[in-house]
Order: structure tokens, then sequence, then C-alpha cells
């Protein structure tokens, strides 16, 4: 990052676990790229700006190389963060109630916030671009709907870490091999089963990253190396010559995981972004980051809500529509984020894990 940094490492909060400042950063610029993406999808699937296709379709495919890599990388790493004990000298030892906890409270937000995705959808399936289905609430165990699939695969990654961390084989070397064989060879298996349809099957292509970020936490001197300037420098550059090389032209598909040989820029990208962001934070960013899950999870319904009522005033422009979408994707869901925290709704719809109190028996 660029411009007004600062180098903070973590920061005490009234004697809670210190929070490190450049993680909720990259966080921030992650869910940016997020809603870059998914607006620039909005207007894909309403056939707006037709002249400006082709400028569209390559940023799509810039920010659909890594972002979601980068995504899970970080979840990593907050898994580490989070989960793993301190206090025992052996990082292998999970804290086992704080992590039940949260693995209901994502299960519990994937239901909760389906059934609301789904709930508007149907209802309002004249202005939707997405047509749902009873059937399609009925499916939710198996086949997610976007972008609710994130959780969904999150939740998987958090048992198989679990278990793999309980059992104290989280260094093991094929531990890090064969999710790197799925992951590359995911653009090959995901046709014979079909992901669109069972949404399990993308843990193959994402637990790779999730346990590649809770390495970087149980090892630190591997966020040390990638940070190092000419490492940092060296892996931007092979991230961009193995994505120019991989998408450059309309043949390559949209997104890292439909290519073969995807998941190397992928992975050199989401080095670079993580090296280069080590260390530095933005206030605005780390804002952005802390309240990253609310932006997520609202952001769809502002795209939506912003593409009908841009169009009603009579706003037609591509760049202005662009812009005034991801400011509102971004700025509603921090005021009604606010809004609950200051009313003490927050923990109810966001942390429903918590709020049960469930924990391990």
């Amino acid at each position: 990052m660029v411009g007004n940094t600062k180098v903070v490492e973590t920061i005490s909060t009234d004697g809670q676990e210190d929070r490190q400042q450049w993680l909720d950063s990259l966080k921030g610029v992650t869910i940016i790229f997020v809603v870059l993406g998914h607006v620039l999808v909005g207007f894909y699937l309403n056939g707006m700006f037709e002249a400006q296709r082709g400028m569209m379709y390559k940023i799509h495919n810039a920010i659909y190389a890594f972002h979601m890599p980068l995504c899970f990388v970080l979840s990593g790493y907050s898994y580490g963060i989070a989960y793993i004990s301190k206090e025992s000298s052996d990082p292998a030892i999970c804290q086992n109630d704080k992590i039940k906890t949260q693995e209901w409270n994502i299960f519990l937000l994937y239901l909760i916030w389906s059934i609301i995705q789904w709930s508007l959808l149907f209802t309002f399936s004249g202005l939707a671009t997405e047509l749902v289905t009873v059937e399609d609430l009925l499916s939710t165990l198996t086949k997610a709907l976007p972008p609710l699939w994130y959780l969904y695969v999150l939740f998987l990654c958090y048992l198989i870490e679990t278990a793999i961390i309980k059992r104290r084989a989280g260094d093991n070397l094929l531990v890090v091999v064969i999710p790197f064989v799925l992951v590359i060879s995911y653009p090959i298996i995901e046709p014979l089963i079909n992901d669109d349809k069972f949404t399990a099957v993308r843990i193959l292509a994402y637990y790779f990253f999730f346990h590649f970020g809770t390495l970087m936490k149980t090892n630190p001197s591997i966020l040390k190396m990638i940070s190092r300037g000419k490492n940092v420098i060296i892996s931007g550059f092979l991230g961009v010559v193995t994505w120019l090389f991989i998408y450059w032209s309309e043949a390559g598909a949209p997104e890292w995981n439909d290519n073969i040989g995807g998941a190397i820029p992928a992975l050199f990208l989401t080095i670079f972004i993580i090296g280069a962001g080590y260390g530095k934070s933005l206030k605005i960013l780390s804002f952005i980051g802390r309240h990253s899950l609310e932006i997520f999870l609202m952001h769809r319904y502002v795209n939506g809500a912003g593409r009908v009522i841009l169009r009603k005033i009579g706003v037609t422009g591509f760049v202005v529509n662009y812009i005034s979408i991801f400011v509102l994707c971004i700025i509603v869901p921090l005021l009604i984020s606010m809004a609950l925290i200051k009313v003490r709704l927050y923990d109810i719809i966001f942390k429903p894990g918590k709020i049960l109190g469930i924990r391990k028996r």
C-alpha cells in the first residue's frame, strides 16, 4: 500500500486479544475487490453497458484471478490468531470452546442469510436477475446461493483444519501437497462433480489457501519471508506474468478455478498482496476490514437496489454507476452495522452462535 500508511503490528483493546491492524487493512482491500467484482457481475446479468462489456470483462477477470484465494488465506490466518492456543507451547492445541462456537456461528449465518436472500429473491422476482424456486430453499444444505457459498466452504475449512491440527498434522508435508494437487487439478475435477449443484466440492479449490493462511500464523518465518522486499517484487512479477499467460484473451474462463493452472497466478498474486501489505495499515481500510463480514452479507442487496434507483433517476453513465453503486455497497452496510451496534442488535444478527451460547459439550 502506498500513501499515508504506518507500520503497526498490534494494538491493545482493553484487555482483549491484540488486533493486527495490517490484517484488518488487507481484509478491507479484499472486500473492496469482492464488491467491485460483484457490481460488474450485476451489470453483466442485467445486460447493462454493452459498449463497455470488453473492458468490464478484463476488469472482472483481473479481480477474479485472486480475490477469493486471498480471502481464504486471510481467513486461515485469522483462524490461527483466534483459535490456536497461545498459552501452550504446542501450537497444535486448539481452543475447543471458542472454535466450536465459531463453527456454529458460521453455519447459522449461512442458514439465516440463505433464507433472507431466498425470501428477497422470491418476493421480488420481477426485479431479480436470479430466479429461485422452493427447491432452491430446500437444497440449501447441498447447494449454496451465490455469494453465500463462501460461508458454506469456510465452515468446511474450519472443520477440516481443526481435525488436522488436533491430530498435530498441521505441518505434515502431505497436508500441504495433497490440497495443492487438488487445487491445481480442480478445473479437471469440477466438471465431473459440478460445484453448482454440490457446493462442498469447492473445498477442493479453497482448502489449500485456508491452510496456507494457518501455516503463516503457526510458522511466522513464512510471513517474514514473503514480506521481504525482493520476494514481494518477485511474487508480484510472477503473478502478473502467469495471469497474463492464462487470461489475456477472452479464451480464458472468468474465474481462476475454471482455468487449468489458474491456481498459480492466484497463489503468486495472493502472496504479493499479503507481502506488500504486511505491517502496514490505513485507518479507513482497517475500519472497512473490521466490518467486512457485514459488507459481504449485505452488499448484494444494496447492489441490486442501487442499479434500480440510479436507472429510475436517469443516471446512465457506466463510470457514474460503477462508482456510485460501489460506494453505496460499502457505506450502507457500515451505517447499518453502526446502528445495530448502537441498539445492541449486532450480535443477534451477526453472531448467532454467541447469542445461543453454543459450546463444545
